[in-house]
């Protein structure tokens, strides 16, 4: 089959610092992962910008594995038909940063963590004002399952098999 990824980048590791991504596709119907960037390893964004970004598939901003992002914003992201409007990573490490108003049709708004051993560490950040059309998944962090730790850090909605640190 064909798919489409990366709308403005497609790599193995993705290391960006003090740039803006927006205004990007990723179209192939279902197949789509990663309106601007889609890497088949690790991601890290420094003092950036991922947003306005479209995958007719997944992951409306950014398609990864181990995900760190440091005094970033991620926001009005768009994933057509699939999860993770704004995120679709096996974990994330989220320091002074912002996900918001992402939207995804089927669940997931700001960040979907699909691995099966995911994990995400949330320091001083904000996720929430993320959107879904579909009831499957919270509309701000979304996983099967996933360990999340960090410290003051502001959370809209998580899913049921998750839990917040205290």
């Amino acid at each position: 089959y064909y798919y489409a990824a990366g709308g403005a980048l497609r790599t193995v590791y993705a290391n960006i610092s003090y740039s803006t991504l927006t205004g990007n596709t990723a179209f192939s119907g279902t197949y789509a992962f990663g309106g601007a960037i889609s890497a088949t390893n690790q991601v890290t964004l420094i003092a950036s910008t991922i947003d306005h970004n479209d995958s007719s598939g997944a992951a409306g901003g950014v398609s990864g594995y181990a995900t760190s992002l440091v005094n970033s914003t991620v926001s009005t992201n768009y994933a057509e038909t699939g999860l993770g409007g704004g995120l679709y990573v096996s974990s994330l490490d989220l320091e002074n940063s912002t996900i918001a108003f992402n939207t995804a049709a089927q669940g997931a708004g700001g960040v979907f963590l699909w691995s099966s051993m995911a994990s995400a560490m949330l320091y001083s950040s904000i996720v929430a004002d993320n959107t879904s059309s579909s009831a499957a998944h919270a509309a701000d962090i979304g996983a099967a399952t996933a360990t999340l730790t960090g410290a003051y850090s502001l959370v809209g909605s998580v899913d049921a098999t998750l839990s917040l640190p205290s």
